[in-house]
């Protein structure tokens, strides 16, 4: 907690909260609505279709880093990248997903390993109430081939006055 004075004689108490927003999933799921069993890029040429999204509620998020971990990297030892996107409630239901927050990719050292990592975030990453955080696999291996158990972990603080 801080006090701090706006004006002689009221203080203000600032509260910064730690968050985590934790997800997983085993599925990719197209904008079509085609579902794969196993974590393979959906995404196409004109549209970015995520696996994961959390909606930002009441106050405003800074975003300081993201981890990505697969339980099973699928049957090739294919890259992965991975991208966090902020994006506006109207983006993510066109399927443009706004501006990067983080690229992770992660290159798995056997077929059928378990991958993680972590990235930080590019720059200073406010999230805006209202507002739409996406993780979309980007390259994956192809489908028959795909990894399975998708987890993310998003690091964030906010301030609340």
């Amino acid at each position: 907690l801080e006090e701090a004075s706006s004006a002689a004689g009221s203080p203000k108490v600032i509260t910064q909260e730690r968050i985590l927003l934790t997800a997983s999933t085993s599925v990719s799921i197209e904008s079509d609505g085609t579902r794969h069993d196993e974590i393979i890029n959906v995404s196409t040429v004109n549209e970015s279709v995520p696996h994961i999204v959390f909606s930002v509620g009441r106050h405003d998020l800074y975003i300081h880093r993201f981890s990505v971990a697969l339980q099973d990297c699928g049957s090739t030892t294919n890259p992965y990248s991975f991208k966090l996107f902020h994006s506006t409630a109207a983006e993510y239901q066109a399927y443009t997903l706004g501006h990067t927050v983080g690229t992770l990719t992660l290159t798995p050292t056997s077929a059928n390993s378990p991958l993680f990592g972590s990235a930080a975030s590019s720059g200073n990453q406010t999230v805006s109430a209202g507002d739409v955080l996406a993780l979309a696999v980007g390259s994956a291996p192809s489908s028959g081939s795909g990894g399975q158990q998708l987890h993310v972990t998003i690091e964030a603080t906010r301030a609340v006055v």
